[in-house]
């Protein structure tokens, strides 16, 4: 049987339906090997099965659809992305927030401040799975020196709701799972952490979105001001979070995966109410405990060559000038010194030579 061509609109097996060269729909064997892609000229045998015109258009129009949308889809991931379900913060010193759909797919991706910014960019987040899109977070602030061997390094990763008053449980078990994976992570990388989660509801991400601090902080910053603890709002969104716990075994004793989100909204009640609050962010403890190990991090990191002066307390020198840069210091004084009694020895040598040739005239 003689062989022809037309183009393929749909495809079952090695059948399939082809716009025939004079303009006909036909049901026919496919010949040559597969895969066969619709849109594409296809070899054919003679039809098996003359179908009524009103399926073959049905059939050509579902396969026009489907192309159009595998095209827009490839283009657009996000047309295949649903509805906020939940944001999931990952807060180490960059702190990022990932909106997450039904599938725990991430379908927003934001930087809560400039470290989580940068890690973002080096990071695509967007159409990937929420487990998947932490583990390379946490991978990059690794490799960025955000954490490392030897340091007191900690991670938060706190969920809230996007609509409804509470995350889902299949979301907070895949939170957990995300966790241990995590610890495994650092562990393979000989890096101690203490890795935590917490959860609360929607008004944790209101009072949070107001104050510009990311969920996982404000729950921290909640709990470690029930425990007595003396915290700057400028603290609690720049410091480290050993910093505000008060320390990394405080943080530990915390047991913020324990907390459900009726304690942390109990105690978001009392910031409300003024029980527990902020101090002022011009007191000098507060800023210096709640700035300075993080712009340290941040100077190692960059291994910036740059002179910061800070004073002492007590007016003595400063707190981080480094014993080479004394040194560097010290020998210029010293060649200046050096050069002023040089320069002072030929000066008075060209007196005595005035008046000694002054003497002889006379």
């Amino acid at each position: 049987m003689v062989s022809k061509k037309g183009v393929l609109m749909q495809v079952s097996g090695n059948t399939g339906v082809v716009l025939t060269r004079n303009g006909q729909f036909r049901k026919v064997r496919l010949i040559g090997e597969g895969p066969y892609e619709v849109g594409y000229e296809v070899e054919y045998q003679e039809s098996l099965v003359t179908l009524s015109t009103v399926a073959l258009v049905a059939a050509a129009c579902l396969a026009v659809v489907v192309l159009s949308w595998s095209v827009l889809t490839s283009f657009r991931p996000g047309l295949l992305q649903g509805r906020v379900l939940a944001y999931v913060s990952v807060d180490i010193n960059p702190s990022v927030q990932l909106g997450v759909d039904e599938r725990h797919i991430v379908c927003s991706a934001e930087g809560l401040n400039e470290d989580g910014r940068a890690l973002l960019a080096q990071v695509p987040t967007s159409g990937r799975k929420l487990h998947d899109a932490v583990l390379d977070l946490v991978s990059a602030a690794v490799k960025a020196g955000y954490m490392s061997h030897g340091q007191e390094n900690a991670i938060l990763i706190a969920s809230v709701p996007g609509e409804g008053d509470s995350v889902p449980e299949p979301l907070l078990a895949n939170i957990s799972s995300i966790k241990r994976d995590v610890e495994r992570e650092l562990n393979s990388r000989s890096i101690s952490a203490v890795v935590e989660s917490v959860s609360g509801g929607s008004e944790l991400r209101t009072k949070a979105r107001e104050l510009n601090i990311s969920p996982g902080r404000m729950a921290l910053a909640l709990k470690a001001l029930s425990e007595g603890a003396e915290l700057s709002e400028d603290q609690v969104r720049r410091g480290l979070l050993g910093q505000i716990a008060g320390g990394i075994e405080r943080l530990k004793g915390f047991k913020l995966g324990d907390s459900k989100p009726k304690q942390i909204d109990e105690l978001l009640k009392q910031f409300e109410g003024k029980k527990l609050k902020f101090q002022s962010s011009s007191t000098p403890a507060a800023e210096q405990v709640g700035s300075e190990s993080s712009d340290d991090r941040r100077g190692e990191r960059e291994n910036l060559g740059k002179e910061h002066v800070e004073t002492h307390p007590a007016g003595g020198k400063p707190s981080n000038a480094k014993p080479s840069e004394t040194k560097i210091k010290d020998s210029r004084a010293s060649d200046s010194n050096g050069s002023h009694s040089q320069g002072q020895q030929r000066n008075d040598e060209g007196r005595k030579a005035n008046g000694r040739g002054e003497n002889s005239k006379r």
